[in-house]
């Protein structure tokens, strides 16, 4: 090792490992760092931004920017913005707005029901901008005035004004028919099943999030869930919420095949279920439904009903014989289920024409009730439980059960259906309005509160409130959505065609335009 020798104020280098300087002169440490003495910028290059005395501080890392006005935070995979901000999501175009309340959630956004506050919407007839509460109209000179009844939505049911159509799905289906659709409890998801063993799974248009619909809607798009066999029966998780991906799934029963759970958000299959009779043999379930808590899963088939744990995938806890030998019962495949969580109550429909309604508690049945002309097809309770309304295939009257007297009808909604293809109805979320599609294209919408529950008079006449057409087709479900005064539509048949001389039907009943589509409707005020 050589040392120079030192003058006055020299710079002495030690080439080993080191370099030391003397006097006033800048240190350098050349080794792994870089160290600046009095006031000087201090930079540390390895793995940090730039840091000045009193600057604006920037972090590259994962782009957080922080500035001296407002605190702006970004967390992971959100953003927060304080002090009264215009606030805007970027993911998946969602803006928010001081007009509605939206909490965007993983997959779509979840309007809140606390005040539901209604999407503004731009009519596509004459482009009138609207943006009411649920407790606001529009009085005569423009202004907001407050009604008395409160709803989770606004809808305009007047014979002078009829529904008009936001978006739609065709060319999706090719030809095949659809057999329903279903809105999901939290309503970003619609669950549509078809001819053609697919399951599809409409997101809701990002313009219902938005309001803007100053353009038209494109064809919605889809997730695919594949069975192997004709499809009988689906039902959605009965708690389903976006934000948790644990609770966005649904079920399925097809030919030939056990009872599949799907995750709606991936469309892969979670997990079977599968019945298993006497014989050791995988039967077939014909209707599905979950309990209300989402804990168990109610299974249909001839003379049974089968129960299963949804926390164990595998064969059934407890079968539920419907009849016995030597017993009155119901016979016949169960088509359907509904519950009455408040009484602890379940129906079942039979394609034999019968209603059995179930003590949840020890599965056993309480009354059977008789008076379709056709198999039971779907069956719904009032949100009161003192209603079962139920609807069959071939018969063209919704009957309206009075459960306070088990047997008796009281009332009557008058409907087109004519084969053995399954209709279905449904209600609103206040449960006051009733909806349902016909065989001619059109959907029927009655109001439940023209019923007079105080009368000993049995099967009421209720004429529909509103009836428009939706479809070319046979309009075979309809669906409110929980939240927005909107209704889905989904139309078509199987369709057998006929030379002109093995047809019979005169030109007024020969078949009608295929027409195989989901349709939105806006039906708000």
């Amino acid at each position: 090792m050589e040392l120079s020798e030192s003058t006055e104020c020299p710079t002495q280098e030690m080439v080993t490992e080191r370099a030391q300087c003397t006097g006033g002169l800048t240190q350098e440490m050349v080794a792994e760092r870089a160290q600046f003495t009095d006031g000087l910028t201090q930079e540390m290059v390895k793995e940090r931004a730039p840091l000045t005395k009193e600057p604006t501080q920037e972090m590259v890392i994962e782009k957080t920017q922080f500035t001296e006005g407002p605190t702006h935070e970004m967390v992971t995979e959100g953003v927060q913005l304080t002090e009264g901000i215009t606030h805007e999501m970027d993911t998946e175009k969602v803006q928010l707005t001081d007009t509605l309340t939206l909490e965007r959630v993983t997959d779509g956004a979840q309007l809140t029901t606390d005040a539901y506050q209604q999407v503004t919407i731009d009519s596509l007839s004459n482009r009138e901008e609207l943006s009411l509460q649920p407790n606001e109209k529009l009085a005569g000179d423009g202004d907001l005035e407050t009604v008395e009844t409160p709803s989770f939505s606004i809808y305009n049911l007047s014979r002078d004004t009829q529904p008009y159509q936001l978006a739609f799905a065709r060319v999706e289906f090719e030809g095949h028919f659809l057999k329903g659709a279903k809105w999901s409890r939290d309503g970003t998801q619609l669950l549509s099943c078809s001819d053609d063993r697919k399951m599809r799974i409409f997101n809701l248009p990002s313009q219902f999030y938005t309001g803007d619909f100053s353009e038209a809607i494109p064809e919605m798009v889809v997730l695919l869930c594949l069975e192997g066999g004709t499809i009988y029966d689906y039902s959605w998780y009965p708690l389903m919420d976006s934000s948790m991906q644990d609770s966005c799934c649904f079920i399925t029963t097809s030919q030939h095949a056990p009872i599949h759970l799907w995750d709606s958000i991936s469309s892969q299959l979670v997990s079977t279920y599968s019945i298993i009779n006497h014989l050791d043999e995988i039967d077939v379930a014909y209707s599905l439904s979950f309990s209300p808590d989402g804990c168990l899963i109610y299974a249909g088939s001839t003379k049974q009903i089968s129960v299963f744990d949804v926390s164990q995938p595998g064969r059934q806890i407890e079968n539920v014989k419907t009849h016995k030998r030597r017993s009155t019962g119901q016979i016949g495949i169960i088509s359907c289920f509904d519950f009455l969580p408040a009484e602890q109550l379940f129906a079942a429909g039979s394609y034999s024409k019968s209603v059995g309604v179930y003590d949840q508690r020890n599965n056993e049945a309480s009354m059977i009730l008789e008076g379709h002309t056709g198999g039971v097809t779907q069956i719904k309770f009032s949100a009161d439980g003192n209603c079962l309304y139920s609807g069959a295939r071939k018969d063209g009257e919704l009957l309206v059960w009075d459960m306070r007297s088990p047997g008796q009808i009281l009332a009557i909604l008058e409907r087109d259906v004519r084969t053995n293809q399954r209709i279905y109805f449904d209600l609103d979320p206040s449960a006051r309005y009733m909806c349902s599609g016909n065989h001619n294209g059109t959907v029927n919408i009655w109001d439940l509160a023209e019923i007079d529950c105080s009368t000993s008079e049995s099967e009421q006449q209720i004429e529909c409130k509103l009836n428009f057409t939706a479809s070319s087709d046979c309009v075979n479900s309809v669906c409110f959505h929980p939240t927005l005064a909107m209704l889905a539509s989904c139309s078509g048949q199987r369709s057998h065609h006929l030379n002109e001389a093995e047809s019979d039907e005169s030109e007024e009943d020969s078949v009608s335009i295929p027409d195989n589509s989901i349709r939105l409707w806006w039906l708000g005020a």
